[in-house]
Parts: C-alpha cells; sequence; structure tokens
C-alpha cells in the first residue's frame, strides 16, 4: 500500500472519530473520571496512609546480635505497619479471627541464625 493512500486514510478516521461525541467521551473524559473514581475510592482524599494491624510471633530467642528486635523496629519505623508482638501463635490467630489484627507474621527459630550465615557469605546459597 503506498504511503500517501494509508495517510489518507488515518486522516479520515481521525476527523471520522473527532465528529462523533460519543467517541470523543469514551477516549478523553472516560478514562479521566476512572482515574479520579478509583483515586478517591481507593486512595483516600486526606493524603495519609493508613496504618495496618499486624501481628508479629516471634520464635526466635536468640540473642546473637538481636536482629529480631532491629528487624522489627524496622517495621515499626515505616509507620504503616502497627505491630502488635505476641508470643505464641494460638492467641495470634484467634486475633486475626476476630479481627483485632489484619495479618499475622511468624518468625522462624532460626531466623538471627540464617541472617548470621547470611552475612558471613552472602554469595554462598
Amino acid at each position: 500500500m503506498k504511503p500517501q493512500r494509508v495517510v489518507a486514510l488515518i486522516n479520515k478516521e481521525l476527523k471520522r472519530t473527532f465528529r462523533e461525541l460519543a467517541v470523543l467521551f469514551m477516549i478523553f473524559l472516560f478514562p479521566a473520571v476512572f482515574v479520579l473514581t478509583f483515586g478517591v475510592a481507593f486512595g483516600g482524599l486526606g493524603g495519609t496512609q493508613p496504618a495496618y494491624s499486624i501481628g508479629v510471633v516471634n520464635l526466635d530467642k536468640e540473642n546473637m546480635a538481636n536482629f529480631t528486635q532491629s528487624f522489627l523496629e524496622a517495621l515499626s519505623a515505616t509507620k504503616i505497619l502497627s505491630i502488635q508482638v505476641y508470643f505464641d501463635n494460638q492467641t495470634a490467630q484467634i486475633d486475626l479471627s476476630q479481627g483485632k489484627v489484619q495479618a499475622v507474621m511468624v518468625i522462624s527459630p532460626e531466623f538471627s541464625q540464617s541472617l548470621v550465615s547470611y552475612h558471613k557469605a552472602p554469595d554462598d546459597p
């Protein structure tokens, strides 16, 4: 197909598109309304970020370098998570089912040990 015919076809379709109001609405106004609606629904208008209540079950009882405490402090410092520490998984699961926390994270007993071994040899899987 010759380039002049392609350009003529594009011009014809553009003219036809811009003459129909319904098509213009779907091209320009609908996406703007869609973005605004979902922005208000999921982003909120106040600009504040909600804090999520997270239950943390710490099964790591080692005090190697207190990695677990540093990890929990780093999570709390994000201001997105509100950390509630549990000493057993059953209590955390009960609070989760009652809606007192939105998620439960279980820190394994080998957490500190795995961090120490990673720092010794980060390239060794």
